[in-house]
């Protein structure tokens, strides 16, 4: 009676850890058939699965060595990371001025940003502006010169033509 044991499947780039090689030669390996694998959906998209046996035999036959039950769990269980000492008040208080002044340097950016657009709207807005004046104020000197012509023709005519509005 065989007994279930439940297999214990490693990725292409644990398996490779394992043999000791780089990924490429785990994927030569796959595609001359030499290691049997299984593809499966992963977290960003198809992957190749190994079973831990299937690794151990290449090991055994292609490498000629053993692979440890530390190494093992060095791949599968990576080592917690070492609790960080104290830090000292010096260090905590220079993070917190750096925090400050980020905060700070976010803000004037921001208001450099504001003042730079303010600056271009109101540029805009004085050369609209001007541009509106120079119309008028061409406009005011033709109707300047049309009214001193007017003058002039009137002037040009005799007293009596202008008092009684003759042609003359």
């Amino acid at each position: 009676m065989q007994r279930d044991t439940p297999t214990v499947t490693v990725n292409l780039a644990d398996a490779a850890k394992l043999l000791r090689v780089n990924r490429q030669t785990v994927r030569n390996l796959l595609h001359a058939g030499q290691i049997k694998g299984v593809k499966t959906d992963g977290k960003f998209g198809p992957q190749w699965m190994f079973d831990l046996n299937e690794i151990k035999r290449i090991a055994r036959q292609r490498y000629k060595r053993t692979i440890t039950p530390e190494e093992i769990t060095a791949v599968l269980e990576p080592p917690e990371p070492e609790p960080t000492a104290e830090i000292p008040d010096s260090v905590r208080q220079l993070y917190e001025r750096l925090l400050t002044l980020t905060e700070e340097t976010t803000r004037y950016k921001a208001l450099a940003e504001i003042s730079e657009s303010t600056r271009a709207e109101q540029e805009k807005h004085y050369q609209d502006e001007l541009a509106r004046l120079r119309y008028e104020a061409q406009a005011a000197q033709e109707k300047a010169a049309e009214l001193a012509a007017e003058v002039e023709r009137l002037k040009s005519r005799g007293f009596w033509a202008r008092l009684f509005g003759g042609a003359g």
